[in-house]
């Protein structure tokens, strides 16, 4: 595992709050974020997955319309 380097950031009360709820009782924060980040890449890579298979599609052409 690489060395974990200590970082502080300010978040507020209400979004620790919102952390902590949904954090399991044995994740670290570390391995909440990770988790958090790995799912918006996911999301993100959907939503251009999504975008490209919407312009090939609008694209294409029925061969009756040629």
């Amino acid at each position: 595992m690489p060395s974990k380097t200590k970082k502080k950031i300010q978040i507020s009360e209400h979004v620790w709050n919102e952390l902590n709820e949904i954090k399991s009782p044995d994740e670290s924060y570390d391995e909440l974020i990770t988790d958090m980040i790995r799912e918006h890449n996911r999301s993100e890579l959907q939503k251009k997955m999504e975008k490209a298979e919407r312009a090939d599609k609008e694209e294409l052409v029925s061969l009756d319309e040629l």
